[in-house]
């Protein structure tokens, strides 16, 4: 059997809760995870620095070789932002949810450990700039030494 966990992080701005982000579908198996998330539309310019944010954390930390996102199609945003962090475009599911009474189809993307690590490596002053994270979490199956304080808080 497989093993997946799920986190969800508080992204907060002066003390107000102004959306969520986490992983699901964690395949500890095949080191791989998806990072899901929603924002208050006012606080949009947040999102790309928490997916930075928890992107470490599951590198360097959860030992993820593969990161996916997906996108409704249409929710051109959101692809945006997916885009500029460097994920890879590599194709669409078709009527992969349900909103309200219609299916939608969401586009997928991926970013592989090397590829962070590139980065990262072409801009060491990187790393400084990324939120702080707090992450409160009961999941033993994650390792005990990780630091159980990673909620992006902004």
């Amino acid at each position: 059997m497989q093993e997946r966990q799920e986190i969800s992080v508080g992204i907060w701005y002066d003390n107000i809760l102004v959306g969520v982000i986490g992983f699901h579908d964690h395949v500890s198996a095949d080191n791989r995870i998806k990072i899901g998330y929603w924002i208050d539309v006012d606080f949009e310019g947040l999102v790309s620095q928490s997916c930075q944010a928890l992107m470490h954390y599951a590198y360097t930390n959860l030992n993820i070789n593969r990161i996916e996102i997906c996108a409704v199609v249409g929710n051109d945003a959101s692809r945006n932002v997916i885009e500029r962090l460097g994920f890879v475009y590599e194709g669409t599911h078709q009527q992969v949810q349900k909103i309200y009474d219609t299916y939608v189809d969401h586009a997928v993307y991926r970013l592989l450990k090397q590829e962070w690590l590139q980065k990262i490596k072409s801009n060491p002053t990187f790393i400084d700039t990324l939120p702080p994270l707090i992450i409160y979490s009961k999941n033993e199956s994650f390792p005990e030494n990780h630091s159980s304080q990673l909620g992006c808080s902004f």
